[in-house]
């Protein structure tokens, strides 16, 4: 479901719960447990070998490069024949950029089969198995594949040199900076290993001050812990341990503080969210393999997986009780930096039934800086956000290219400007279009909430929203309230204006099932 509206207006939010629920303590989750859980991901990463074998015999075979190195790190956790893995190893890097003249030189592509495709992170993609590869399991590799990959991981360091990612640029900064540490010193290289911990450094004293910027993602904070967790398993520094250490310490204490319900998914505002209704990501895999949910349907995983699997190991780090105890569900704030300009923090007010969160700047083409968590047995459960878009496509289920030609769901800025107390948000809004001069079939701020609720009012009257249907509100002061267990939310829009045109304000239900 989503409500629609044009142009700025200034929206109330106004969230309270009927009753306090009995809390619980973290308890870290047990070695064997964790084993268990370990063994669900190395049998669904057995599945995803054997659809990759079968696809690998058709004729169009494209894989993105990335799989290559990722594939044959699974091969090696699965204690499988290390020629498979080989064989991977070598297909990925016959396909890297090798003539020195080439101002792509080190380089790899994003995938085989489409160089409409360009992004300089493929290289750090490429890279991110190989640390763990050689430093784990290079006495299981053949003298011919180190001697014929040496070259080709020294170009990948000329490519990652040349590739000069901020710091704010979170995922892709840790994953170079790893790369750099567990390559560099599985072949030797001293002076990439070094980069690697000075970049390590400079990563923690921007946080200490700034935060992290690429904040609470769903999908990139699994990429981060990734990076992280085999950086600290595979660091030869003692202090580069110790400092990655404090690095999973801090990111921990964080997800662990904005984990909500026992689906423990990642509550309120995200930067990066490439699932508009319910704000799921690879880090609910991490909540579940250290205890912090106790149930997860796993479904098909890729081969990213595998370093998380790699990671998590005995020897590995995990969260202690001590920073498992933010999660316990109790009422509390959350205050947070992102940036160092006015409006990058986030603040998220979360009860045990339910969470609401804001922020008072965009941060990119899927970040959600309004949201409402709603407490439910169903699982997953959409979440309440505003979804500015051009092109009625709130849910996110149509994709756009970016500059790098990846095709990914958009959220149209809306320049928030919002003051949180508690349960309480007033906010700003602006998605005019300035200086967008194509034609789009729709202009719209989009408040997409479940229907799947107790109940759902607007102006006191009981709205029933079980089938698809559209309804045209009269009355832009209208208030919307929405109950759901214990919780109510109201919503009231003070002022709406159209952008060219008169604004109309309505419901819209898409889903016969009354999912969103």
């Amino acid at each position: 479901m989503k409500l629609r509206l044009k142009y700025i207006f200034p929206v109330l939010f106004f969230f309270m719960s009927l009753s306090v629920r009995p809390l619980w303590a973290a308890i870290p989750i047990s070695v064997d447990e964790r084993e268990h859980r370990l063994t669900e991901m190395k049998n669904k990463l057995q599945q995803a070998l054997d659809k990759f074998k079968k696809q690998e015999e058709k004729s169009n075979f494209q894989p993105t490069l990335r799989d290559l190195p990722n594939a044959a790190l699974s091969i090696l956790i699965l204690g499988k024949n290390p020629k498979e893995a080989e064989r991977y190893l070598h297909m990925a890097f016959h396909e890297q950029y090798m003539d020195r003249s080439d101002k792509n030189y080190g380089q790899v592509p994003w995938q085989v089969g489409h160089p409409e495709i360009k992004d300089q992170n493929a290289i750090e993609f490429t890279m991110q198995a190989m640390g763990s590869i050689l430093t784990h399991y290079g006495e299981r590799l053949s003298p011919n594949i180190k001697e014929e990959l040496r070259p080709h991981l020294e170009a990948a360091f000329e490519a990652i040199r040349r590739h000069k990612v901020p710091v704010s640029y979170t995922n892709i900064f840790l994953m170079k900076t790893t790369n750099l540490i567990l390559v560099g010193e599985a072949i030797g290289d001293t002076k990439a290993a070094d980069e690697g911990y000075a970049l390590l450094q400079q990563w923690a004293d921007d946080t200490a001050v700034e935060g992290i910027h690429e904040y609470d993602s769903p999908t990139y904070y699994a990429a981060d812990l990734n990076s992280l967790v085999v950086g600290y398993l595979y660091a030869a520094k003692p202090e580069g341990k110790e400092l990655y250490k404090k690095i999973l310490d801090y990111f921990w204490t964080e997800m662990a503080a904005n984990a909500f319900g026992p689906a423990a998914t990642v509550a309120g505002p995200h930067s990066r969210d490439y699932d508009f209704l319910f704000g799921t990501g690879g880090t609910e895999l991490y909540f579940y393999l250290e205890g912090l949910r106790d149930q997860m349907k796993i479904g098909g995983l890729d081969f990213e997986k595998s370093l998380m699997v790699e990671g998590l190991s005995s020897a590995g780090y995990h969260p202690s009780e001590q920073v498992l105890r933010w999660a316990k569900p109790s009422e509390k704030t959350i205050f947070q930096i992102w940036g160092n300009k006015p409006g990058e923090d986030r603040t998220l007010y979360m009860t045990p039934d339910f969470a609401i969160g804001s922020v008072s700047s965009d941060y990119g083409p899927q970040n959600k800086n309004i949201t409402v968590d709603f407490l439910s047995e169903k699982q997953p459960f959409p979440v309440l956000s505003i979804i500015p878009d051009l092109q009625d496509n709130p849910y996110g289920k149509t994709k756009f290219k970016d500059a790098s030609g990846h095709s990914k769901p958009h959220i149209w800025p809306m320049s928030p400007v919002t003051v949180q107390s508690k349960g309480t948000i007033l906010a700003l809004l602006n998605t005019v279009p300035t200086h967008e001069k194509k034609a789009y079939p729709s202009l719209a701020t989009n408040i997409v909430f479940p229907t799947q609720v107790d109940q759902i009012v607007l102006n006191g009257q009981t709205v029933h929203l079980d089938s698809p249907t559209e309804i045209l509100i009269p009355d832009e002061k209208a208030i919307l309230g929405i109950r759901q267990g214990q919780s109510v939310v109201a919503v009231r829009i003070f002022r709406a204006n159209g952008y060219k045109q008169k604004t109309k304000i309505g419901f819209k239900n898409r889903s016969r099932k009354g999912l969103n």
